[in-house]
């Protein structure tokens, strides 16, 4: 399925924000509460809430923003993925209506609603607005839900500045390393982004054999064959990577490189004995 259906999923189930905009009263609100089974099968629901948005008005516009927001998602439920962007983009507009008139919704669910009706631009204020209301400390949704839309949008810069306040928040998480490395590495910042891998490696969090392997070989790419050699040597003694041929191979050439070949002969022989 599109990848923005993709996306959202995993930020509502990351617990972001949820998908109703809000709790405002009003006649069309009690409709919608009283007759629609969330249970129905798609066709039944979006037959029911097309009837019940007949019956909302302009003074009761929070209530038809939810009604076109909870009939949006029917239709994604049907697999009908251009009413339901087309429902969610009309939601969002009349809840930019409710909001001029005094109503209240929140900054995250405006920019929920946003990203389903995939209007970025539109959105990003009020995931930008989200996350300066949560304050000092604010909560992984919030940060999520920037690091969606700046990724998005390719806003490589902003997605730096959100994945590094992320890393310093909870350090212990690895995608938020991963995530601040990439964004380095997209500014053209490729030095600093091999140094967080490192760091990661350094902090127990690179736990795949390959992923170490690659923090070594970087090494030489930096011209800095003696610790990438070190590492890799370390790492296969613990048994942390694949003691495979190539791995051997790559040790040896680092010694090498290093102008070390006396530490270079015994990887050579592991390979030339594992290769005949």
């Amino acid at each position: 399925m599109r990848r923005w259906v993709v996306g959202l999923a995993g930020l509502v189930l990351a617990g972001c924000v949820s998908v109703e905009p809000g709790d405002m009263g009003g006649a069309c609100t009690a409709s919608l509460n009283e007759t629609v089974d969330d249970e129905a099968a798609p066709d039944a629901r979006i037959a029911e809430l097309t009837r019940v948005l007949a019956t909302c008005g302009d003074e009761d516009l929070a209530g038809r923003g939810a009604v076109l927001a909870r009939r949006g998602q029917a239709y994604a439920d049907a697999d009908n993925w251009s009413s339901y962007q087309e429902d969610f983009s009309q939601a969002a507009d009349v809840f930019e209506r409710a909001i001029l008139r005094g109503d209240f919704v929140s900054s995250r669910a405006m920019a929920m609603l946003y990203l389903r009706a995939e209007r970025l631009e539109d959105g990003l204020h009020w995931a930008e607005h989200a996350h300066r209301e949560a304050g000092e400390t604010p909560t992984m949704p919030e940060y999520r839900l920037m690091m969606f839309y700046y990724s998005q949008l390719e806003d490589w810069e902003g997605q730096r500045r959100i994945s590094e306040a992320m890393t310093q928040q909870w350090p212990e998480e690895k995608r938020n390393w991963q995530s601040y490395a990439a964004a380095l590495a997209m500014t053209g910042r490729e030095r600093e982004a091999f140094d967080v891998n490192v760091l990661m490696y350094e902090r127990g969090l690179l736990t795949e054999s390959s992923e170490i392997v690659r923090v070594a070989q970087r090494y030489t790419y930096y011209e800095e064959p003696v610790p990438g050699a070190e590492l890799l040597d370390r790492e296969l003694e613990a048994g942390r990577v694949d003691r495979t041929s190539a791995n051997y191979r790559s040790l040896a050439l680092m010694w090498r490189q290093a102008g070390r070949p006396d530490r270079a002969i015994r990887p050579a022989s592991i390979v030339a004995q594992a290769t005949d």
